[in-house]
């Protein structure tokens, strides 16, 4: 399976158990689903996204 499609089911099952949310919320579950598949790919730290956004 490639790298992406192990993302997408971890996710999809995250999502599809949600009740009617905005897509914002949705998408953060999804990225939080996807992460714990491959944790580098998704670095969510409060220092990552500081490194991220001042380079």
């Amino acid at each position: 399976m490639e790298t992406f499609a192990w993302h997408v089911a971890a996710a999809r099952p995250a999502v599809d158990s949600l009740p009617d949310h905005k897509a914002s919320e949705r998408l953060r579950v999804a990225a939080i689903a996807a992460s714990t598949v491959a944790p580098l790919h998704f670095n969510l730290s409060h220092e990552a996204a500081l490194t991220r956004t001042a380079s």
